[in-house]
């Protein structure tokens, strides 16, 4: 039998081999898991484990009943091949608490090593990223976007984990773990990635973190530094308020004050301009349905590009609104004139999916395509090929379909099958390719589970994230924080990658908690006399 040393060396090197492989993908993620578990198999003693479960209040038992609570509603569903699936992704829930919350507490020279693992993890996906980028390796989905640099995982979560690397880096540049031109050439390297991929979730989880870390650091710490911290960040955080602002006003800043009455009815050549005055989309402060002359567009455009007027840009958006919008960008009519005054490197553009002739960062490109976004969807109601309208579309199916089994839900795994039931039975605008699921984890959650299982399910979860009074407690209000804003715009749990993400950190910062502090978590105290 392998000595308890040795299996305390392989506990520690899957875990910091998990940990590496949350920025890596599944195949490290699965290998270290069941590496976890085997090891913790083999190595046996069994009444010792049981004496850690008992000095900790049971706690790890107790956190079991996540994934038993899936187990269970098992019985409420009518999918049970897609509820076996859900339980198989959810295995993390079962395998993590059981085999970190039944082994000796991680000593600070282990955490280090499981830190530095998840770090290195961040680095080495981070190159293969700007790789992705500079075209030296294959994107796996190509939609004319920066958020395609991401092939391990989706965008999301990837943006949201480089976002905790960001904070964890923070934590121990503050607690001296680190030394500082490490901290900073990582923070820059990663923080261009983040700002490449410009997913909101992430910037807004970010900024969030960052501002719930900040509060509690400032409430305990007391440092000669203190003064000048807080400037940076109330400065930072300023600046970030006042630029978003300031790209909200300048879209919904109208350059062209004609009333509809002293707008032209015809073109140069003859042909009648449509006006809408009832859509008044914006593209660079211009109306987008005004001066709109149809076929002198489409015969020009069709005269300069191998790209049909009708067919659709390289984005795979309708190559003609692409058009629209970058006319309208420049504060050109839509006829035969204000094509001919693109250049050719702007029909490139257009064919490539530009919608505007503004190189705007990428903060305020993706700002202004939500605003577009909504405005777009205010007016036609149709979702399509939009992510944030797209969601708000899913969000509402979701509450039809939670309607009608509210109190416990359609059971496990049972979401997939709802919402294809939902697209089948009613009418939509949604295209074929874009009926998709909840893209909310609450959502998601109450689908399943109901509002009863829900409410459980989100005691489970909260609780040590309230009670617990660890070192690391600003890391964990950031981590709380981004995790709610993350299950607000992804179903991360229904995801290998985000489950493991959510449940290895979780529970990491569970279980480097003293035994005092999980004896007292869930109100159980082992009487000990």
């Amino acid at each position: 039998m392998l000595k308890t040393s040795l299996h305390r060396g392989i506990f520690i090197f899957f875990l910091s081999t998990l940990c590496i492989g949350l920025t890596l993908g599944k195949i490290i993620m699965s290998i270290s898991m069941i590496g976890l578990f085997v090891n913790w198999f083999i190595e046996g003693n069994f009444k010792e484990k049981k004496k850690i479960n008992d000095s900790r209040g049971y706690v790890p038992i107790i956190l079991l009943a996540v994934f038993f609570l899936e187990l269970l509603w098992m019985v409420f569903t009518k999918e049970p091949v897609s509820g076996l699936s859900s339980l198989r992704t959810k295995l993390p829930l079962l395998v993590l608490p059981l085999v970190m919350g039944t082994s000796n507490t991680i000593n600070n020279k282990e955490l280090k090593i499981i830190i530095t693992s998840f770090l290195i993890g961040v680095v080495i996906s981070s190159f293969i990223a700007y790789c992705v980028d500079l075209g030296w390796i294959n994107k796996k989905i190509n939609s004319g976007t920066s958020r395609d640099i991401s092939i391990t995982m989706s965008h999301i979560r990837y943006s949201i984990i480089l976002c905790f690397s960001i904070l964890t880096i923070l934590h121990l540049t503050l607690k001296k773990k680190i030394k500082k031109w490490i901290a900073i050439i990582l923070s820059i390297w990663i923080l261009i990635l983040i700002y490449k991929m410009a997913s909101l979730t992430a910037i807004i989880g970010l900024t969030t973190g960052l501002v719930a870390y900040a509060f509690y650091w400032f409430k305990q710490e007391q440092t000669k530094n203190q003064k000048r911290i807080f400037y940076v960040f109330v400065s930072a955080f300023l600046f970030l308020v006042f630029s978003i602002f300031s790209i909200i006003n300048d879209f919904y800043t109208i350059k062209n004050q004609l009333s509809f009455e002293e707008l032209p009815e015809k073109t140069n050549l003859g042909e009648e301009y449509i006006h809408d005055k009832h859509n008044e989309a914006l593209e660079n402060g211009y109306y987008i349905w005004r001066y709109i002359a149809e076929n002198e567009v489409q015969n020009a455009w069709n005269e300069r590009s191998d790209i049909s007027f009708g067919e659709l840009d390289k984005k795979g958006q309708q190559l003609k609104f692409t058009l629209y919008r970058y006319l309208t960008s420049k504060g050109l009519k839509k006829d035969r004139t204000g094509v001919k005054q693109l250049s050719e490197n702007e029909i490139r553009l257009i064919e490539k999916g530009a919608t505007s002739s503004i190189s705007y960062n990428a903060l305020a490109l993706r700002i202004r395509e939500v605003l577009f976004e909504w405005e777009n969807y205010k007016t036609t109601k149709n979702p399509n090929n939009h992510s944030f309208t797209q969601r708000i579309f899913f969000g509402k199916i979701g509450l039809e379909i939670i309607k009608k089994a509210p109190i416990f839900g359609h059971g496990t795994g049972a979401t997939k099958k709802q919402y294809a039931n939902y697209y089948s039975e009613n009418k939509t605008l949604m295209k074929l390719d874009n009926q998709l699921l909840a893209h909310n984890q609450f959502l998601t959650q109450t689908i399943n589970l109901g509002i009863f299982g829900a409410i459980i399910w989100i005691f489970l979860l909260i609780l040590p994230l309230i009670k617990l009074k660890t070192d690391h407690r600003p890391l964990l209000n950031a981590f709380s924080l981004m995790m709610l804003i993350a299950f607000f715009s992804d179903d991360m749990l229904e995801r290998q990658a985000g489950l493991t993400i959510f449940a290895t950190i979780y529970y990491l910062f569970i279980f480097t908690s003293s035994d005092l502090e999980l004896k007292n978590l869930f109100f159980l105290k082992k009487n000990t006399e």
